[in-house]
């Protein structure tokens, strides 16, 4: 009887642990949206020249099917069948509060024909860290990086996707699951009960 209670203590002061490990970006599969807008985020840009007829979008579509978590997503660029002008896209979040210690940046992607990477910048607005997608994932593929936090502050994180060709058809980029992270939380052991109590 002792040997159990003593195993789910010890269980839940683990759970407890790996709960602290939480995700610093609010919001991050984008699915809480208010008036057609990404709570959280700042999307800023839109088409940049060009003579094409058909200006790009963002939006969040609401299908689980094609999400890589949740319901939504990101989806930005051009419309579908469309020559669009060139474009250029930020999104953003600011005000995120770091530690002088190491983080894992990470985002789950999809990326035709545009640019789009990914800056996490200091207050003096230098990039403590920059992930650039690879043109061509057209399934969602993951991008992370650790970065090494030496001053501790505010933060922000600004994905920039551009199309600099005119005149383009179905160039698209997609974000979803961001995350910002104590990077040692990927470290910690996974303990099963067995090796918890002999």
């Amino acid at each position: 009887m002792q040997k159990n209670i003593l195993t789910t203590l010890l269980l839940l002061l683990f759970a407890g642990v790996g709960m602290a490990q939480e995700n610093l970006i609010t919001n991050p599969g984008f699915e809480n949206i208010t008036d057609n807008a990404a709570d959280s985020w700042t999307i800023a840009g839109g088409a940049t020249g060009g003579a094409a007829a058909n200006n790009p979008s963002i939006g969040y579509p609401n299908n689980s099917s094609n999400a890589h978590g949740g319901n939504r997503y990101l989806n930005g660029g051009s419309s579908w069948g469309s020559k669009t002008k060139t474009w250029c896209y930020t999104i953003t979040q600011t005000d995120i509060t770091l530690a002088a210690q190491e983080y894992q940046l990470s985002f789950y992607y999809k990326l035709q024909g545009c640019t789009l990477k990914a800056d996490l910048v200091d207050v003096g607005d230098n990039s403590v860290l920059t992930l650039n997608g690879v043109k061509g994932n057209t399934s969602w593929t993951q991008l992370s990086g650790n970065v090494t936090i030496t001053t501790a502050g505010t933060y922000t994180l600004v994905f920039t996707a551009e199309q600099t060709v005119d005149g383009q058809t179905n160039d698209y980029f997609q974000i979803d699951d961001v995350r910002l992270m104590d990077a040692s939380a990927d470290l910690r052991p996974s303990l099963r009960a067995s090796q918890l109590i002999p």
